[in-house]
């Protein structure tokens, strides 16, 4: 009896485990069908019951996780990658880039960029900001025609706009989007008279219940589409979630010309308003079963829009987009990932030919482009080019960027244009007037894309562009560029490829720049902007010269140089080392600091020079700003223990003076990593630098 009631009990637990197993096997073939066919709204609940069968899966907790990010559910999304990231040995980097950035759009930048740091190849990695700019260059505001759906990439035409949107004018939905359950997109306008906006700061307080959401999932078959360029910013099926003005009007549908049966959107028009581009999606589906993006147009005859054309460069292998015509009509900016670019999508452009035609697409650079998304390019009618990208330093999500460009080259620094503009959710689609004084653009930083206007408030500050070169006029890349202002005020940066390091200077300030690169002698130039007159440009060269062979550039003093021996002995210090990531005092970090603690307290006359690095796995700035920390960590370690401030100088270096080959991109193993994350020390002796003078120390 007590054997049959065992055997009885294990058949059970192995046919619920047999259940259990099968159950499991169930809901993941649903949910990567669903996901697969890029609904990955649908997708989610399959997961879900797939993850309570089995808790441990990884398979399961990566789409869960990729999914929320995918319909901008940011919150779930660094839930699943956090559970990723102790499921998972080891995360790839696609997975630590998509962890960072749902760390960023949250708003926890420090975590995010801890997280960024560990991505190997530096291409891949970004430096986030911290939300926290000077609001006061922008005045932004929230319109009155949006609605719960998606409105975004407004352009100028006539006398108001053209958006694009997935609203439902108040009738049954009869194409649903399977990315996240939201109707298909299509253009409107709306004229400026109806236009009212509401001040952003309190937009909070307003909710938005103009319309019902009705789509109908029993009448309508989903259908997959490719939505890296146009509809990622799709909103999820969540409702009045929100911001509303109570002033709303309806706009009305652009043209019934332009319609079809799936995607439409993404305008741009000529200067005389009578031609249009746009973007569309295929008909047909690429050989992964995905609806690409393309480029439409239509000239504007006899009171109406010609039957749509396609542009040259379309292709159902890829997706073209998001396009954006030249005030003179003679060059076509887009996006697409097409093959042969830096990463998920670049901005191209083409110039138009005097037959009609338009030349090859042009790949705009490494200095525009990136291994990350570059979107929604607009250009001025100076030809200045504003574009989105989530793969450059930002605020999370995509970040509106803007640069100059010369012959169709950047001509200038690529420039984040800052908060209120930029939050750490998408911020894109951006358009200015002639004067540029004002303008829109949108963002999803209240759940749903939005169109928001903006007012661009003058600015006193001056513009500073260092060229940094050497003798023969050759520009000199990664040269270190450090700004001092008469207010005490420093700031450093590494050059660009071009040589360049640009700043923005305050008015009625002496400044001091230093360049500086190993194998150079450093120089120095002043710059003053007393009674220069704001919004204007102003230029410094640095030329660095090699010092000749054989001869040390430094002076040294004979008499100390007999005494070097012993001046070594007495006064060197090792180099004290960090942890990852970290600026604290490490416990093997001590005896270093309490010998340099020690002389300081014996013997007033001496000063120190506390000189901070960091290894190469990060960005530019992120490094400098921890290299910065660390060198306080250090300085405040002295003062604590009764040395005087003024006895200190820290300075820090970032990423700039590496002891060994681990340079960006360069796979090193930990030691030698460790090596470069330092502080090193120089005593100084009545004016003079010991290190130096006998050559010892960094």
């Amino acid at each position: 009896m007590k054997f049959s009631t065992i055997l009885y009990t294990i058949c059970l637990l192995l046919f619920s485990l047999q259940a259990k197993s099968q159950l499991f096997e169930s809901h993941l073939k649903a949910g990567e069908k669903e996901y697969q066919a890029l609904r990955y709204k649908m997708a989610v609940p399959h997961f879900l019951n797939a993850y309570k069968k089995d808790t441990t899966n990884s398979l399961v907790i990566e789409r869960l996780a990729n999914s929320y990010r995918l319909i901008k559910d940011y919150d779930n999304a660094e839930i699943w990658y956090t559970k990723l990231s102790k499921t998972k040995k080891s995360l790839n980097t696609n997975d630590l880039r998509y962890y960072a950035e749902a760390l960023a759009n949250n708003g926890k930048y420090e975590e995010s960029q801890m997280i960024s740091n560990k991505i190997t190849n530096a291409k891949y990695r970004k430096d986030y900001i911290n939300n926290t700019a000077d609001s006061s260059r922008w005045k932004i505001k929230l319109t009155n025609f949006n609605t719960q759906f998606s409105e975004f990439s407004p352009v100028y035409y006539k006398d108001g706009l053209v958006f694009t949107s997935n609203r439902t004018l108040d009738k049954l939905v009869k194409h649903i989007y399977g990315w996240d359950l939201s109707p298909y997109n299509n253009l409107y306008f709306i004229s400026n008279d109806k236009i009212i906006t509401t001040d952003s700061s309190n937009v909070s307080s307003i909710t938005k219940s103009k319309y019902p959401y009705i789509f109908n999932d029993d009448d309508t078959k989903a259908t997959s589409n490719d939505s890296k360029l146009l509809n990622t910013y799709s909103l999820s099926t969540k409702t009045n979630t929100s911001i509303y003005t109570d002033n709303f009007v309806e706009a009305k549908k652009f043209s019934t010309d332009l319609k079809s049966k799936f995607h439409d959107g993404t305008a741009t028009f000529s200067e005389d308003e009578n031609e249009v581009f746009f973007t569309r999606n295929h008909e047909k589906k690429d050989q992964n079963g995905t609806y690409k993006l393309k480029i439409m147009t239509s000239t504007f005859r006899d009171g109406a829009w010609t039957k749509p054309t396609a542009f040259a460069y379309n292709s159902q292998e890829y997706s073209t987009g998001h396009p954006s015509l030249s005030k003179d009509g003679k060059i076509l900016f887009f996006s697409s990932d097409k093959p042969g670019g830096l990463g998920g999508s670049d901005i191209y452009y083409c110039t138009r030919r005097g037959n009609n035609t338009w030349s090859n697409p042009t790949n705009l650079g490494n200095m525009i482009n990136t291994a990350g998304e570059e979107q929604f390019p607009f250009v001025d009618d100076d030809g200045n080019l504003y574009y989105a990208s989530s793969g450059k330093g930002g605020y999370g999500g995509l970040d509106i960027f803007f640069v100059p460009l010369k012959d169709l080259k950047p001509n200038g620094p690529v420039r984040n244009l800052g908060a209120p503009l930029n939050s750490n959710k998408d911020d894109f689609g951006f358009i200015i007037n002639k004067e540029k004084t004002e303008g829109f653009f949108t963002s999803n930083r209240n759940y749903n894309d939005d169109i928001f206007s903006f007012v661009q408030l003058p600015s006193n500050r001056l513009d500073l562009i260092v060229d940094v070169v050497d003798e023969n006029d050759t520009p000199i890349e990664g040269a270190l560029v450090k700004l001092t202002s008469s207010s005490s005020y420093t700031f450093e940066q590494l050059n660009d490829v071009n040589g360049k390091a640009f700043y923005e200077l305050e008015p009625n300030l002496n400044y001091t720049i230093e360049g500086s690169k190993k194998g150079f002698t450093a120089q120095q130039v002043s710059i003053t902007t007393v009674d220069k007159l704001p919004n204007q440009t102003l230029y410094a060269k640095i030329v660095l010269s090699k010092p000749p062979r054989g001869i040390k550039t430094v002076n040294v003093d004979i008499k100390l140089t007999a005494k070097c021996d012993s001046l070594k002995k007495h006064y060197y210090l090792p180099e004290i080392y960090y942890d990852l990531d970290q600026s604290y005092i490490r416990a093997d970090a001590v005896p270093t600091m309490q010998r340099l603690l020690g002389l300081l307290l014996a013997e007033p006359e001496l000063k120190v020079l506390i000189g901070s690095h960091c290894d190469s796995r990060a960005g530019v700035l992120y490094n400098l700003d921890l290299s910065k920390r660390r060198a306080q960590a250090a300085k405040e370690y002295l003062m604590q223990r009764g040395v005087a401030e003024s006895r200190i100088i820290a300075t820090f270096f970032g990423k700039s003076n590496l002891t060994n080959g681990c340079a960006d991109g360069v796979p090193c193993p930990e030691n030698l990593q460790q090596q470069n994350r330092r502080s090193e020390f120089q005593i100084i002796r009545n004016g003079k630098n010991l290190n130096i003078e006998c050559g010892f120390g960094f």
